[in-house]
């Protein structure tokens, strides 16, 4: 059982209400006021949050790409789509067309795609940033090495 006292005030629009009991105090309509001033700040800044995640990288459509390594460099393209963190794609280069899988979280993009089969296969990873509408970053080419990479989203 809760008991309440309460003693009027007439200082503005300000009531006082106590409990013996449980020990809630408010003091004023003041203090409310505060109170949703506070809860209408923090739904902006979690609004604000919302949008800064909508601005994320997307990385979906077509990529031109330069590969530099020790044995020269190379123009291949990418097709890529992005769900999300999920981004698969295809990687199109003078070998042939391949499927690339990977993911994006923030501006961090990593994509892998393995070439032959069998024993002779091997796996081609990408680890870069994206900036806008371009890419850099490092590839790991198996036994061949690695390099860099650039990429330029294509119009």
């Amino acid at each position: 059982m809760l008991a309440f006292k309460m003693r009027p005030q007439c200082k503005g629009l300000g009531i006082e209400i106590e409990t013996s009991r449980i020990g809630i105090s408010i003091h004023s309509f003041e203090g409310i006021r505060m109170f949703k001033a506070r809860q209408l700040i923090a739904a902006a800044i979690a609004g604000c949050m919302v949008s800064f995640a909508a601005l994320a990288a997307d990385v979906s459509g077509k990529w031109n790409v330069t590969i530099e390594t020790p044995q020269g460099a190379r123009t291949p393209t990418m097709t890529l789509v992005q769900k999300g963190e999920e981004v698969t794609g295809t990687y199109h280069s003078q070998r042939g067309d391949m499927p690339m899988t990977g993911s994006l979280k923030g501006n961090d993009l990593k994509l892998s795609y393995t070439m032959g089969a069998g024993d002779r296969s091997m796996t081609i990873n990408y680890e870069g940033t994206v900036e806008g509408d371009s890419i850099k970053g490092k590839v790991v080419m198996g036994q061949m090495g690695e390099g860099t990479f650039t990429a330029k989203k294509a119009p």
